[in-house]
């Protein structure tokens, strides 16, 4: 799922998700693919970042969360 967001926004592996556009246009891809399902798909990556210890992961993961709640 992450690397197909990635792709999809146009951000390379290993390259941050920081920009607000590319957050946004995550959540959108996330609504359009999951429609009510979109928050618990990106509480579901947050959480897999968090096991992983990626910090970084979570922090991004937690914008897209936030982004789909609005």
């Amino acid at each position: 799922m992450a690397g197909s967001v990635r792709a999809a926004v146009g951000v390379a592996k290993g390259q941050a998700l920081t920009d607000d556009k590319d957050v946004y246009r995550s959540a959108k891809l996330l609504i359009d693919r999951h429609g009510n399902d979109a928050v618990i798909e990106a509480a579901m990556m947050a959480d897999k970042m968090l096991k992983a210890g990626d910090l970084d992961g979570l922090a991004t993961w937690n914008r897209i969360l936030r982004a789909i709640e609005e």
